[in-house]
């Protein structure tokens, strides 16, 4: 955990109060230290993480003199650990060298400036809170929306909520919104969770959360969901559902630590309505080089919310060096936008949404995926990655080719199971089994059926299991690190 030793004046215990909860609430534990000045009482910090000091004419009485400060000055010219911060709370006769790195302006009459700073501060000093699980790519064309980000700091930043955005009209916005906002507030959280949820069920969404937070879960239907929100409450992290098509799976509680902000077409109360804003100059609208075209009619039947350039370069059987030569250019032309900093994922634009999907594209689609998922003991990564895009094709295949969607939902079952993704693997194999009746294969059903009974038990819960070969008997609960 990170450990902040705030040190502070008697009178000015008002704002450390405030410093102290804000920075409790993004996970760190503060120690504060109340003394006459602050050269009597800052050494105290030197086993913690990092050092806060509020200084104030009470807490830099002007009678101190150089020695005094030598062992303060002398740290942070050295560049010693722990770090020191300060806040300037008033004009004092502080030493300018404590000016010079880690400094912030207290304005009595905007706090949350300053509490934003520290705050970033705080978390970047933190190792757990180094590498993000998904960084957002810079959109270069986005400007204006100010309110509307200032709203977004105001409600996710400053305070653990929740926002919607919510538009029925395609391209208004509301992801390139988002995806902004988390790339500037990216540094106020520990860690920000990025779901594509558009057509996904409430399992598979909660599913998704439980891997990217690391989380081991047991118990089923409710209890299950409810252990999700209580890890996510423990945490400061900003979870974006983008799309959402159905009911949310998680709320974060009102005296949690995280943030979510949800994107939708559905007319929800109490939404930010997003109205639409996105225009293309007049050097976009030329068509798409033909050159580019079996690159785009792949992109066309991948998620349009966010798909792996490399999974887009399979189904249009370039190599990765034409595909990505192709995809700047389709960039360049605003057909489609980065989703992560690394340039592995993009979306649709607006202007691309409209996209024409052929028959031919959705086969491969879904044929690729069937040998993607094949192979998924020896390549689990890329089916991690290319779940969404596996429930896409498993919608499809139901209607337009059978043995395909029996054969694509066997191989994802089993990825599900050796994952120990037991409730997504009951939803997906539950509904290959209703579609079996409905069509009367009852040998496919029976099949499912009998998969469905190892994992669940007589009142639909995942079932307890004991470990053969003599081993203890151990509950068998969701692991997301095992592989089994």
């Amino acid at each position: 955990m990170l450990d902040l030793y705030l040190c502070h004046a008697p009178t000015d215990r008002e704002v450390a109060a405030k410093v102290h909860s804000r920075l409790e609430r993004a996970g760190a534990r503060v120690w504060l230290e109340q003394g006459d000045s602050i050269p009597e009482v800052w050494d105290g910090g030197l086993s913690s993480t990092a050092i806060l000091l509020l200084l104030s004419p009470d807490a830099v009485p002007p009678r101190l003199n150089r020695e005094e400060w030598e062992p303060l000055l002398a740290h942070v010219a050295g560049n010693a650990a722990p770090p020191i911060g300060s806040i300037l709370l008033s004009e004092c006769a502080y030493p300018k060298l404590l000016g010079r790195k880690d400094f912030h302006r207290w304005d009595g009459d905007r706090p949350e400036q300053t509490l934003r700073a520290i705050e970033g501060w705080a978390l970047s000093l933190d190792p757990q809170s180094e590498s993000h699980t998904f960084v957002p790519a810079r959109l270069p064309w986005f400007e204006g929306r100010q309110s509307e980000l200032e709203a977004l700091w105001m409600a996710l930043v400053d305070q653990a909520g929740t926002v919607i955005l919510s538009s029925d009209s395609p391209g208004s916005g509301k992801t390139s919104l988002a995806q902004e906002f988390a790339r500037a507030a990216g540094g106020q959280f520990r860690d920000v969770l990025w779901i594509e949820c558009g057509g996904r069920s409430r399992v598979s969404i909660a599913g998704e959360l439980a891997v990217q937070l690391d989380a081991r879960l047991q118990g089923g239907g409710e209890e299950w969901i409810a252990a999700l929100g209580r890890v996510i409450d423990s945490h400061r992290l900003l979870i974006v559902l983008d799309d959402v098509t159905g009911d949310i799976p998680v709320v974060p509680a009102p005296e949690g630590r995280a943030s979510l902000l949800i994107t939708t077409r559905m007319p929800i109360e109490d939404a930010i309505s997003v109205a639409p804003v996105e225009t293309f100059p007049d050097q976009f609208e030329t068509a798409i080089d033909p050159q580019d075209e079996p690159l785009w009619e792949a992109m066309s039947v991948c998620g349009p919310l966010g798909f792996p350039l490399e999974f887009a370069a399979r189904i249009a059987g370039i190599t990765d060096g034409d595909a990505r030569a192709a995809c700047q250019r389709l960039t360049d032309r605003r057909w489609i936008d980065p989703v992560d900093a690394g340039g592995s994922r993009f979306r649709l634009s607006a202007r691309g949404g409209a996209a024409w999907q052929s028959e031919a594209a959705r086969v491969r689609h879904a044929e690729e995926l069937n040998k993607t998922f094949a192979a998924w003991r020896s390549q689990p990564d890329r089916c991690r990655v290319l779940l969404a895009e596996m429930e896409s094709a498993f919608q499809w295949t139901l209607v337009s080719d059978w043995n395909l969607a029996v054969r694509l939902a066997g191989r994802a079952f089993g990825f599900l199971s050796g994952e120990g993704r037991l409730h997504e693997a009951v939803e997906l194999y539950s509904e290959l089994r209703d579609a079996a009746r409905a069509r009367q294969d009852l040998q496919v059903a029976e099949d499912c059926s009998a998969e469905l009974a190892w994992l669940q038990d007589d009142s639909g819960d995942i079932r307890r299991r004991a470990v053969s070969g003599g081993q203890l008997a151990l509950d068998f609960f969701v692991d997301l690190n095992v592989e089994m």
